[in-house]
C-alpha cells in the first residue's frame, strides 16, 4: 500500500463539526451493500485463486496498481495489500450481483480518495459509524486467523483506508450514472400527442434478441442462493421498479404473481443493458408513473402497438416455462397490462440513457429482420420442427401430443418424449434465427436418437 495509507492516524487532529457533517454525509452515500452481499462472495482456494486473480486484473487494473503485489515493497505491505484486494474483490463481487455491472476504477482516482477515507477514521464520532458498516467487517475478518500482535490496529486501519476508499469510488461511479438531467426530467413529462408518441418510440432502445438470450442464460447458470440473492439486490438497488409492480403479503395475489414475473424478466433485461451500455439507470416511481399513459397511449394505436410489439423485449411475455418449473410467470390473461407495465418501463430506460447511448441502442439489420416475420404460436411451432425432423429422419416417426411436445418412436416400438419450451423461447426473441434453430434442433435430435439406439435410419451415417 502507499506511504500515504500508511501514515499514522493517530496524528490526524479531530475535524471540525462542519467537516464532521460533511464526512457523516459521504458516509451515507456510500452504497449500503448488506454483510450477507459480501459473504456471498466465493472464497478464494487452491482451485480458483489464480483464475479470479487474473480476471480481476484484467477488469480492474486499477485495483491491481491501487494494492500492488511487485517486487520492490515490504513483505508487510504485500500481505496488507493482499488483504485489502481480497476485500474489494468481495465488494465488487456484491456490486456486479446488486447492479448487474461494476464500474472500472482508476488507481489515480483510487488514490485521491484515500485521504477523505482517512478523516472518516480520524474523528472518534466518525469512526464509530465506519466500524458499523459491514465493510469493516468484511476488514476486520481478514485478520481473524492471525496470532495477537500489537501492530494490528494500525494494520486494520490502513487495509480498511484502502478498502473505504474503493467503495467511496465505487458509489460515487454510481451515483455519477444513475443522474437524471434537467432535459431527461422534462422528456418524462406526458406527452400523448401522435408526434411525440412516434417520437418516443422512435427512441426506445431495442436489444436484439441473441444479446437478451446471453443475460437470460446467465441468470440461469447461477446457484440457487445467488438467484435469491440477486433478486433481493435488485429490489433494493431498484426500489422504484419494486415500487412500481410490488410483490408483497399486501398485493392482491394474482397480481403478486404477474409482478414477480416482471421482476425476474426485468432483472434479466438489466443484466443486457449493463453488457452494452456498462451501466444501468436507477428508475423513479415518478417516472414511471408520469410515462405510464404514454405507454397505454401507444398500445391504444395499432400502427404504434405493431411496432411495440415487434420489440424482441416485449416478445419475452410470451415465453413458456417447462413443467415443474418454479419460475415466477405471467399469465396469458394478464399479458395487456403486463405489455403496458413492461413498456412504460422501457420507455423509462430510453429516457434515462437519453441520446448519448443513441449509437449503441439497436441493431437495425436484426430488428427490420425480426419485425418483418410473423410469430408462429407454440402448437405452430413445433409442427414446422416435426415436420423438419421428419424429413431427415422419418424413422423417428416424431408426432406432435401437445403444445411445445413431441413424441420420437425408438426400436423396439418403446417412444421417447421431447420439450421444445427452450428452443420456442429463443425463437421467440430471435424469430429471424428460426431455420438455424430448426437445424440445431434436428441434429440434435438425431445425434440424440443415434446415441440411444433408435436403429439405423437414412441420416444415421
Amino acid at each position: 500500500m502507499k506511504a500515504s495509507i500508511a501514515s499514522d492516524l493517530s496524528k490526524t487532529q479531530t475535524v471540525s463539526s462542519s467537516s464532521l457533517e460533511s464526512l457523516s454525509a459521504l458516509l451515507y452515500s456510500l452504497v449500503p451493500l448488506t454483510k450477507e452481499e459480501i459473504e456471498a462472495a466465493p472464497a478464494l482456494n487452491e482451485e480458483n485463486a489464480d483464475r479470479v486473480i487474473r480476471d480481476l486484473h484484467a477488469r480492474q487494473p486499477g485495483l491491481a496498481e491501487f494494492f500492488p503485489a511487485e517486487e520492490g515493497i515490504s513483505l508487510e505491505e504485500i500481505t496488507e495489500n493482499s488483504r485489502g484486494w481480497d476485500a474489494a474483490r468481495r465488494i465488487a463481487w456484491a456490486l456486479e450481483i446488486r447492479f448487474g455491472w461494476v464500474p472500472v476504477l482508476a488507481a489515480e482516482e483510487l488514490r485521491s480518495v484515500q485521504k477523505k477515507a482517512q478523516e472518516l477514521l480520524a474523528d472518534p464520532v466518525v469512526r464509530a459509524q465506519v466500524e458499523r458498516l459491514p465493510v469493516y467487517e468484511v476488514a476486520h475478518a481478514t485478520f481473524k486467523n492471525d496470532p495477537p500482535d500489537s501492530q494490528q490496529a494500525g494494520k486494520l486501519a490502513r487495509v480498511l483506508i484502502g478498502v473505504l476508499a474503493v467503495l467511496m469510488c465505487y458509489s460515487a461511479a454510481y451515483a455519477r450514472a444513475t443522474e437524471v438531467t434537467t432535459n431527461q426530467r422534462a422528456a418524462a413529462e406526458l406527452d400523448t400527442t401522435p408526434e411525440a408518441l412516434t417520437s418516443t418510440i422512435d427512441s426506445l432502445i431495442s436489444i436484439p434478441g441473441e444479446e437478451l438470450l446471453a443475460a437470460f442464460a446467465r441468470s440461469d447458470s447461477w446457484s440457487e442462493a445467488v438467484a435469491r440473492l440477486a433478486a433481493r439486490s435488485f429490489r433494493e438497488g431498484q426500489p422504484g421498479i419494486y415500487r412500481y409492480i410490488p410483490y408483497t403479503v399486501y398485493t392482491p395475489e394474482d397480481e403478486a404473481e404477474e409482478n414477480g414475473g416482471l421482476c425476474a424478466c426485468t432483472r434479466r433485461i438489466s443484466l443486457a443493458l449493463a453488457n452494452r451500455f456498462g451501466w444501468v439507470p436507477v428508475l423513479k416511481i415518478n417516472d414511471l408513473k408520469s410515462a405510464e399513459g404514454v405507454a397505454q397511449a401507444m398500445l391504444a394505436d395499432p400502427s404504434l402497438r405493431a411496432k411495440v410489439e415487434s420489440l424482441p423485449i416485449m416478445r419475452l411475455l410470451e415465453m413458456k416455462a417447462e413443467p415443474g418449473s418454479e419460475e415466477a410467470q405471467i399469465d396469458p390473461s394478464r399479458h395487456e397490462r403486463a405489455k403496458q407495465k413492461l413498456l412504460t418501463i422501457w420507455i423509462c430506460f430510453a429516457r434515462a440513457y437519453g441520446p448519448a447511448c443513441e449509437g449503441r441502442a439497436s441493431n437495425p439489420k436484426s430488428e427490420a429482420s425480426a419485425a418483418a416475420i410473423p410469430i408462429l404460436s407454440p402448437n405452430e411451432f413445433t409442427q414446422e420442427l416435426a415436420a423438419a425432423l421428419r424429413k431427415l429422419g422419418p424413422h423417428l416417426n416424431p408426432k406432435v401430443t401437445k403444445h411445445l411436445e413431441m413424441v420420437l418412436t425408438l426400436r423396439g416400438g418403446h417412444q421417447m418424449t421431447i420439450g421444445t419450451f427452450g428452443l420456442y423461447n429463443r425463437y421467440l426473441v430471435t424469430p429471424h434465427l428460426k431455420d438455424e434453430i430448426i437445424v440445431k434442433f434436428c441434429t440434435i435430435a438425431l445425434s440424440a436418437a443415434k446415441g440411444v439406439g433408435l436403429g439405423s435410419g437414412p441420416m444415421e451415417e
